[in-house]
């Protein structure tokens, strides 16, 4: 139990976020210690009645049922021990199964329904199936509390960070200064760890109270989730802070060749919103990992979206296209159709009576190489479909979600109907795979966008339909080879913001 609880790292919690599982743990504590004394008193009910059918010491030597104390024959009525607690009972001391036909003692069988009623029953197969020493949520509670809080996590900081961008100011403050970096990757444990020395020089990020409250913050690119955040502490009153802090992330070798370390500097705002400091990205394609490397890094001002920051490496991901006209279409299965926003007329449709019009069928194939946002190195991905403009309901399609995997295999047709030539210049598919969480949001992985990349949908300028590269060529060969299937890998994109060409 120990060794998970020093393996469980919940640094990355916000106070509040900490606050709220604190209070979900201390009440699951509560109802557990309460449901547990109800199930020891119903033992102990349950027992009392098992004491009372003993055989007493001085009867010892007499054939008897064990529970009503009746006298045994010798030939007839002779009694049969009980399966499951191996004591000799008389015919009218067994309960039958009407289904199996097998019987209990009334003791047994009694305690089966104990067991049932209490829940014991699920308490007793769970200790089974999972073996002492794994995630509880007693070790949760004892990480989050001996977990010490950096400087930064005790305001209400306004850094968090959304689907696509990132909040923060970043035209406060004249970008200077340098930063000192220590970075080495460790093969053995498979950690990144990132020593932060200090910074020289930095901008005022306060120009009202002449003061910068300096603290770092480091994304493992292409991935900007919470789960890749990592942060030091606040360093209070000074443009020469000094941290010695290290940040690690753990990822294999592989993986981390395709990733850009990005090191911000923030000025921390208690009562407003964060100034942006300063930055460098450490590509690691080249990187000498068997060497602690140590150098001063000039900060950088942060450089406005392009086409190269839309192809940071997120993986890839395998579809099959096809545009089937009007008249050849076959009629798809019921969970593979999604028809057309225009063609429902406000009126609830079955899947099956198609609108008239040819149809898009994409296959799904598979991903490599996705962002691995668990702590076991792996993530739970699923990919999600919307038929632009229609971004509702009426073209939404998913695959299932693949467990423990960063290479997904999914081959699930998503299938799109009710289209007229004319349309597919006007609409885009756009598929966006994701890693399914349970208690939080799900974390975006990346997507793609498949059109014809004018930037015009039906005549009105679109920030959606900015395909390019093999997306719009994979497009373009679907209309002009129509029921030919088209197999294609397309690289991910980081962010579906609009892709600056």
């Amino acid at each position: 139990m120990e060794q998970s609880g020093k393996d469980l790292n919940l640094s990355f919690l916000l106070e509040h976020e900490r606050e709220m599982i604190l209070k979900v743990l201390q009440k699951d504590e509560k109802l557990r210690k309460r449901e547990e004394k109800r199930i020891r008193r119903l033992k102990n009910e349950l027992l009392e009645v098992k004491q009372k059918g003993f055989i007493r010491p001085h009867d010892l030597g007499a054939r008897q049922c064990t529970r009503c104390l009746k006298t045994l024959g010798l030939i007839f009525d002779r009694g049969d021990l009980c399966e499951e607690c191996q004591s000799r009972i008389c015919s009218s001391c067994r309960i039958v199964n009407p289904r199996t036909r097998e019987w209990r003692c009334t003791f047994c069988d009694k305690l089966t329904e104990l067991k049932v009623s209490s829940g014991e029953w699920f308490l007793e197969e769970r200790s089974k199936r999972f073996e002492r020493g794994q995630l509880s949520s007693e070790v949760v509670k004892q990480t989050i509390l001996s977990t010490p809080l950096s400087e930064s996590d005790c305001f209400s900081i306004n850094s968090t960070m959304s689907m696509y961008s990132e909040t923060g100011d970043y035209g406060n403050a004249k970008v200077s200064g340098e930063i000192l970096l220590n970075v080495s990757y460790s093969y053995k444990t498979g950690a990144l760890s990132v020593l932060v020395k200090e910074c020289h020089n930095l901008a005022v990020g306060d120009e009202r109270r002449q003061r910068t409250d300096a603290y770092v913050k480091t994304y493992l690119l292409p991935d900007k989730s919470r789960q890749s955040k990592r942060k030091t502490s606040i360093k209070a009153n000074t443009i020469n802070p000094v941290f010695n802090e290290t940040l690690r992330y753990v990822i294999s070798h592989s993986q981390l060749e395709t990733r850009t370390l990005q090191v911000s500097i923030w000025h921390h705002d208690r009562f407003g919103r964060n100034s942006f400091l300063g930055e460098v990205e450490l590509a690691f394609d080249a990187w000498k990992f068997d060497c602690h490397i140590e150098e001063w890094y000039t900060l950088q001002p942060k450089v406005e979206g392009s086409i190269d920051a839309m192809l940071q490496y997120k993986g890839e991901l395998t579809v099959v296209l096809k545009y089937i006209p009007e008249g050849k279409n076959v009629t798809p299965t019921a969970d593979q159709v999604q028809v057309k926003k225009s063609f429902l007329k406000g009126k609830k449709t079955s899947p099956l009576t198609l609108p008239e019009g040819g149809m898009v069928e994409l296959l799904v194939k598979g991903a490599k190489n996705l962002t691995a946002v668990k702590s076991g190195g792996y993530s739970d991905p699923f990919v999600k479909g919307y038929l632009l403009p229609d971004s509702n309901k009426s073209t939404k399609h998913k695959t299932v979600v693949e467990r423990h995997t960063v290479n997904p295999q999914w081959n699930h047709t998503f299938t799109y109907c009710g289209l007229q030539p004319g349309d597919l210049n006007n609409v885009c598919l756009e598929l966006t795979v994701w890693d399914k969480e349970t208690v939080s949001s799900n974390v975006f992985l990346g997507g793609v966008r498949l059109g014809a990349g004018t930037g015009e949908s039906y005549g009105k300028e679109v920030d959606w339909m900015d395909s390019y590269g093999e997306e719009k060529r994979l497009w373009q060969r679907m209309i002009e080879n129509p029921e030919v299937p088209h197999e294609c890998t397309l690289m991910l994109r980081s962010s579906m913001c609009k892709c600056r060409k």
